[in-house]
């Protein structure tokens, strides 16, 4: 029996693991081995396979060794950071090392690697604006990744997104960023960067990635990098989330997902006046909204509006302005960067899971009537 996993989640020894399960699970799938067949070549019981495999208990060197010679590949192959490639042209069984196209260690390029596998098509793309003003609305476009035309071999991506707004002619303005996508194997992620050559402004997204094997991707959600909208002496560089979906959503779904886009915190703060504004009336049950208000923790807060404190003249001759603010910021409760959960991906993907759910079942209910 392996060791229970110690080390922790985003750790580079857990992610070299993945690494390398990620290359056994390749060569399984490319020979048509199973789990059962492995383990019995290997001596070790098919539960530990899988617990390796999964990432429940650490992969150890006799283990890697075992499971080389199992697949009748060599070691290094597996433990290496370069791409695992089938075509060997000298001859020998096994495949063989692949310098990724990048020619960096872990940047893969080339959209017919595996690691593409269900990632490229077509997705439904939503944010909110960048303009304070336009908070209640969502932004709404697609983005599309696709193999370059020959002879180029990179992951085009594409973005049109609706800007809301029309031209002098009444038509909708839509912006297009066009560029490629790149997957770290290392970091896990998928990184598009994205140029509008009309606008001159570039923008960047960042989402998970993951093996899926025999699966398309349904949906992520994504962290995006561009230029705020709004006037030209008011644009900044702004980081916001996105949803990348296969499915379409309405505006009903949007203002259900709504909250997956705000900033992220372990702690959770409603104000007084937007929990009885907004709060209260969501709720049909009594008990389950005096249970809600039983679980709060009920403490002082003091709000300041940044702008207030910045037009408040020679209120702080001795301390300064500037000193108050960032001495303010300091300890605030908001986070200091935006960050993409795991929780905020499994909720989304529930969400529209349920909702394909509900479409196939009412399409059965139409057929049969």
């Amino acid at each position: 029996m392996g060791r229970k996993r110690k080390d922790e989640p985003n750790s580079p020894v857990h992610d070299y693991t993945r690494l390398v399960t990620g290359k056994i699970i390749q060569c399984m799938e490319y020979y048509s081995i199973t789990q059962k067949d492995l383990a019995e070549k290997c001596h070790i019981s098919q539960s530990t396979l899988s617990k390796i495999l999964k990432g429940d208990i650490t992969l150890t060197l006799p283990h890697l060794l075992n499971i080389a010679k199992a697949l009748d590949i060599d070691p290094g192959n597996l433990a290496s950071f370069d791409e695992i490639s089938f075509e060997n042209e000298t001859g020998s069984k096994g495949p063989v090392q692949k310098k990724t196209s990048s020619g960096s260690k872990g940047l893969i390029r080339d959209p017919d690697s595996h690691h593409f596998k269900g990632i490229l098509g077509n997705y439904f793309f939503y944010c909110k604006p960048t303009i304070s003003s336009e908070q209640n609305l969502f932004l709404k476009g697609k983005f599309r990744l696709e193999k370059a035309k020959a002879p180029e071999n990179y992951c085009k991506a594409i973005l049109e997104l609706n800007t809301g707004k029309v031209d002098d002619l009444n038509k909708p303005i839509q912006k297009v960023y066009t560029g490629s996508m790149v997957i770290s194997e290392l970091m896990y992620s998928c990184t598009a960067i994205m140029c509008s050559e009309k606008y001159a402004d570039f923008c960047c997204l960042n989402f998970t990635h993951s093996f899926l094997h025999d699966q398309k991707l349904l949906c992520r959600l994504a962290a995006c990098l561009t230029t705020s909208a709004g006037i030209s002496t008011s644009r900044r560089p702004v980081m916001l989330k996105c949803i990348l979906s296969r499915e379409p959503l309405d505006e009903e779904d949007l203002k259900k997902l709504e909250g997956q886009l705000n900033m992220n915190s372990a702690l959770i703060r409603v104000s007084k006046d937007d929990f009885e504004k907004y709060i209260i009336p969501a709720f049909d049950s009594p008990e389950e909204l005096e249970h809600l208000k039983e679980s709060a923790v009920k403490e002082t807060m003091y709000t300041w509006a940044e702008d207030t404190l910045r037009g408040s003249g020679g209120k702080y001759p001795y301390t300064g302005k500037a000193a108050v603010i960032n001495l303010l910021r300091r300890y605030s409760t908001s986070e200091p960067y935006i960050k993409v959960s795991a929780k905020g991906d499994e909720f989304l993907f529930s969400y529209i899971e349920e909702k394909k759910r509900k479409k196939f079942q009412k399409s059965s209910r139409y057929d049969k009537s």
